[in-house]
């Protein structure tokens, strides 16, 4: 819903998209987490650099 509504790179959009990943994790399904973990961390890297401590 974040992702329609504030799109792909929103910052909102990739805490979310986080959260998600850490409740996966929690629930065991550690192949589909580490994948969101991913895909979260090369969007900020994109967004705010690598230097970022968000990165």
């Amino acid at each position: 819903m974040r992702e329609k509504e504030l799109g792909p790179q929103s910052t909102d959009t990739l805490d979310s998209q986080n959260n998600l990943a850490l409740i996966l994790a929690s629930k065991r399904e550690f192949e589909e987490s580490a994948k969101l973990y991913r895909k979260v961390l090369i969007a900020r890297e994109g967004l705010q650099g690598k230097e970022h401590p968000s990165t």
